[in-house]
């Protein structure tokens, strides 16, 4: 059965195993750096969220905790169907058509602005916009928390240059690995985690609190 602790809960024990409880406050930004990287590299099918019935509109904005889409669905006349997402390469090659207002079949995603824009442009018809993404999580990890454990005591041995670290390093890729091979969702690899309250959404720059 797996067991999910708390964030103090979670450090405390992985310096235990390290011998060294007074790094509590660099040990909490070592979880946050690991979940951090797990987040950007692997999208885990318990961190998917819905926007559902949001009105389509030109620059539209994405939700406040979106990170990464995962299928954008645009409804019309009781219809639904999938939106491809495209390039800004894509998306200002085809505004060249001076005919590009219509139904909207295609979505580019400005990850400065996080706002929507669409080709063709949206007509004068009625459409709505279902959402399905990855998003920006609070401190709880979806899987048995002793991988996280696992992951403070692992940079508590590097920070003390301990001879145990590259083997420690090694099983916590492949219990990580093993992890990623459970998650029904592969999508070609590409998946995520759940970051602290201390991380705050950067699309320049993370920062602890």
């Amino acid at each position: 059965m797996s067991t999910l602790l708390t964030r103090a809960q979670i450090v405390q024990a992985g310096l235990e195993l390290a011998g060294r409880t007074d790094l509590t406050t660099k040990a909490n930004r070592w979880l946050n750096m690991w979940l951090e990287n797990q987040y950007y590299d692997f999208d885990w099918n318990w961190l998917i969220k819905s926007s559902l019935g949001n009105v389509l509109t030109e620059g539209m904005s994405l939700p406040l905790d979106y990170v990464r889409n995962k299928m954008f669905t645009l409804g019309f006349n009781n219809t639904r169907e999938p939106m491809e997402v495209i390039t800004i390469e894509e998306y200002n090659d085809r505004l060249r058509d001076a005919n590009s207002i219509g139904r909207p079949l295609k979505i580019y995603i400005d990850q400065t602005t996080h706002q929507l824009y669409f080709y063709p442009k949206p007509d004068a018809n009625s459409y709505t916009l279902d959402i399905q993404y990855f998003y920006m999580p609070e401190p709880v990890w979806g899987n048995d928390s002793q991988l996280l454990v696992n992951a403070v005591y692992v940079y508590a041995l590097k920070y003390l240059d301990d001879a145990r670290y590259q083997a420690e390093r090694k099983n916590l890729d492949e219990d990580l690995a093993s992890c990623k091979m459970n998650d029904y969702d592969m999508r070609g690899g590409k998946h995520k985690i759940l970051l602290g309250k201390s991380f705050k959404r950067r699309f320049g720059t993370w920062r602890q609190n």
